[in-house]
């Protein structure tokens, strides 16, 4: 089985623009770390931006549609409002 676990680590800064305020309609970009796990063993980690990490999982992993679940920890710092469903 194949897991993607994300950690949302802080806002990504561009090189360009490190100060640059985002605007009210412009979507935030978050550091990210990441790891691939397929049957309890890491298969490659790394760090990008939330606008590349899909990107660099399929350069380094392949094929991502193999990939069975994804776990995703936001700390709670950067959480404003947070609803899911859970099954069952």
């Amino acid at each position: 089985m194949s897991t993607l676990l994300i950690h949302v680590s802080g806002v990504h800064h561009t090189l360009e623009n490190p100060g640059q305020a985002t605007t009210a309609l412009a979507a935030p970009d978050y550091a990210l770390q990441w790891v691939l796990t397929r049957n309890d063993r890491t298969v490659v980690q790394g760090e990008a931006s939330s606008h590349s990490v899909m990107e660099q999982v399929e350069v380094l992993a392949g094929d991502t549609s193999r990939i069975e679940s994804v776990a995703l920890v936001i700390p709670s710092e950067q959480v404003l409002m947070l609803t899911c469903n859970v099954p069952g």
